[in-house]
């Protein structure tokens, strides 16, 4: 139970603790934001061989083309986790008895993350303190049991403030959603849902800002399955070109799907049969990541 509320502790401790300081700064003048297109993308990644095996490589790019009033952006990301493990099976003889010292070896792959994520969104100011925005997404997560999830939508958003030292935003929004699930005693299911932002971004050095976006996503046909994301990133700017950025994301399913595992015999074969068990509420991804921008 610990072990789950400690990334959430962390959270609120690191927004507790930037908050207070952001909050008594004096307003700062309008950011100018270059205008035209930008990019930046980021990439980890790590390697383990020896007596441990793992890979995990994590891969994300943001395209931005930004007018007087009006951003475009293209997201896409991507992770994929997976370590190798070798197993020893005891051999029985024909009566069944266990055959002294002699084991069968089996080695697997193991696939401990996979997510992908595409994004369009475009945003268009209607007054200075006011947006609308359509939206259209895309998510594969298929270690939590989901095969494919497609939302398209828009809403209306409010600018509370935006200067040099970052802003505060919120969006309130609805979307229509399809969804596969890996599991074939599921079906697919498809509802018009609804979505409520908050976007906060503190830059409290010349190099270096904080910013959180929390996101809760509503089912209308069934009230019980809510969702919520939760990206929050520490970056630093190296030169105009590098930055380090530490990234820690939670996502939270009320209603998480159920995941087919294969049944195994006696001697680590498949027997056919599959158990259905629910997926965690709660996934956390932490990340270390190169950014490189243009």
């Amino acid at each position: 139970m610990w072990n789950r509320l400690t990334p959430i502790v962390f959270a609120a401790l690191l927004v507790a603790a930037v908050s207070a300081p952001a909050l008594a700064q004096a307003p700062a003048e309008p950011e100018k934001p270059k205008l035209g297109w930008s990019d930046k993308g980021e990439v980890a990644w790590t390697l383990t061989a020896g007596n441990a095996e793992s890979n995990t490589i994590s891969l994300a790019n943001t395209l931005e083309y930004r007018w007087t009033d009006a951003l475009f952006k293209f997201y896409a990301f991507g992770i994929r986790s997976k370590s190798e493990e070798t197993r020893y099976y005891q051999v029985y003889d024909d009566a069944g008895v266990p055959v002294l010292d002699t084991y069968l070896e089996n080695s697997s792959t193991t696939l401990n993350a996979e997510r992908y994520v595409l994004a369009l969104d475009f945003e268009d100011k209607i007054s200075a303190r006011m947006y609308w925005f359509a939206l259209l997404g895309w998510e594969r997560n298929e270690p939590a049991g989901l095969s494919s999830r497609l939302a398209a939508g828009g809403g209306v958003g409010n600018i509370w403030y935006e200067n040099a030292s970052g802003h505060f935003k919120t969006s309130y929004g609805a979307n229509y959603t399809w969804e596969s699930y890996t599991s074939d005693k599921l079906d697919n299911d498809n509802y018009l849902g609804g979505n409520v932002t908050l976007d906060w971004l503190w830059r409290f050095s010349p190099n270096a800002s904080f910013q959180t976006v929390d996101t809760l996503f509503l089912n209308f046909m069934t009230m019980d399955d809510w969702r919520i994301s939760s990206n929050n990133a520490l970056t630093v700017q190296m030169n105009k070109l590098l930055a380090l950025k530490v990234g820690l994301t939670f996502l939270y399913d009320n209603e998480p799907a159920t995941i087919d595992y294969p049944v195994y015999g006696r001697y680590g074969d498949t027997t056919g049969n599959t158990q259905s068990v629910e997926a965690d509420e709660l996934d956390t991804i932490f990340t270390t990541a190169l950014v490189i921008g243009f």
